[in-house]
């Protein structure tokens, strides 16, 4: 059953033609060469995205706190740089980062905390992040960035279940949208997927947001995917259906594709006349729908489109 988851003259006009580099597009070797000044703004920039660039800031961080004259910045400096320094691999100069950091604001600081425990998780040390999320969440039991961090430090040990007490456990203190969205995606990564429980976790995500296209979306194809027949396929083909009127503005492809595969569906089951009659009219409007958008695309794609519309 379909389911539904989750590119020497001539030379220099084109290099003053060019447009101007943005941080994206920095290099380590880029960070050796800029100015004290340069780097520091780069480093906003990236800040303010918020963009990772790990390579760059690394190397960018590295010089600016070696020269001095961040004053104030400097703290923040280094928590980017530090955290560049963990995706790198680059553990010596992260450790000197927050040694820094520790000095500072102190060894039971929450910022230092989670640092220090994001430090050993990334060098597979999850036994003792473990012990220092949990010990940040004795000081500040509603820390939910604590409790991301435990959550991602038990997914990466395969204990699922843990992660998923330990996000219930805090939904109870407080109801987080995010915990009910990661609730959602590993009731739905699971070897036999719960969609009882995924489709829950959306509930709660829709009543924040009910016209949200996006969570919409995601609850038809939970419904479609529970294989239960009837009700739930005429579940999905009503939110489907949503989700289409709430991104009315753009093509929302996929939610038409997932309304078509769902009224072709219905079909095969035992419709009352009027069932039948306005499952027709859905499948000719989604139908229609989908061969307006892919006449506008032309090409290989519409041509495999259709036939898939015609089959």
């Amino acid at each position: 059953k379909l389911q539904f988851l989750y590119l020497i003259g001539p030379l220099v006009g084109r290099v003053l033609s060019s447009p101007p580099m943005t941080a994206c597009d920095y290099t380590v070797s880029d960070a050796k060469r800029m100015s004290f000044d340069d780097l520091r703004d780069e480093l906003r920039k990236l800040r303010a995205k918020p963009l990772r660039k790990s390579q760059f800031v690394a190397a960018a961080g590295e010089r600016l706190i070696q020269s001095g004259g961040l004053g104030v910045e400097l703290w923040v400096v280094l928590e980017q740089t530090f955290l560049a320094c963990l995706d790198t691999g680059n553990f010596d100069y992260a450790k000197a980062c927050i040694e820094k950091l520790t000095a500072q604001f102190g060894e039971e600081a929450k910022k230092v905390l989670r640092l220090r425990g994001m430090f050993m998780e990334a060098q597979g040390r999850f036994s003792e992040a473990e012990k220092v999320y949990t010990r940040i969440l004795t000081l500040h039991p509603t820390d939910k960035c604590a409790v991301w961090r435990r959550v991602a430090v038990a997914k990466a040990q395969g204990r699922v279940e843990d992660a998923i007490g330990i996000l219930n456990t805090h939904l109870k203190m407080v109801n987080a949208e995010e915990g009910h969205m990661e609730l959602m995606r590993i009731y739905l990564s699971l070897p036999t997927p719960d969609y009882d429980k995924a489709a829950a976790a959306c509930e709660e995500l829709l009543l924040a947001h009910t016209a949200n296209y996006g969570f919409l979306m995601l609850y038809a194809e939970i419904q479609y995917s529970t294989a239960r027949g009837k009700s739930s396929l005429i579940l999905a083909r009503k939110y489907f259906s949503e989700a289409i009127v709430a991104n009315e503005g753009a093509n929302n492809t996929r939610s038409v594709w997932g309304l078509l595969q769902t009224c072709r569906d219905l079909a095969k089951t035992s419709l009352t006349p009027e069932e039948e009659e306005e499952n027709i009219r859905v499948t000719q409007w989604a139908e229609s729908r989908l061969s307006a958008i892919y006449e506008r695309v032309g090409g290989p794609m519409a041509r495999n489109a259709s036939a898939v519309l015609s089959a």
